[in-house]
């Protein structure tokens, strides 16, 4: 099965504010005109501009970064 086109980011925040507002995601998906598995994408990821750091911490903290 094919994917449909990405959703917009309009879409995106349009998706967003119709489940802040309480809607389910049937009812989002009839009013965007979207699959349901694409709503359930949309809600799914985080909202984050800045994704989580990854990997081993570092051993020194800003103070110790500065004073190098």
């Amino acid at each position: 099965m094919g994917r449909g086109p990405t959703l917009a980011p309009e879409e995106v925040g349009r998706v967003r504010g119709l489940a802040e507002a309480g809607f389910s995601n049937r009812e989002i998906a009839a009013r965007v005109g979207r699959s349901k598995g694409a709503v359930a994408a949309v809600l799914k990821t985080k909202n984050d501009s800045m994704p989580e750091p990854m990997g081993r911490p570092t051993s020194l903290n800003e103070r110790m970064l500065r004073h190098v």
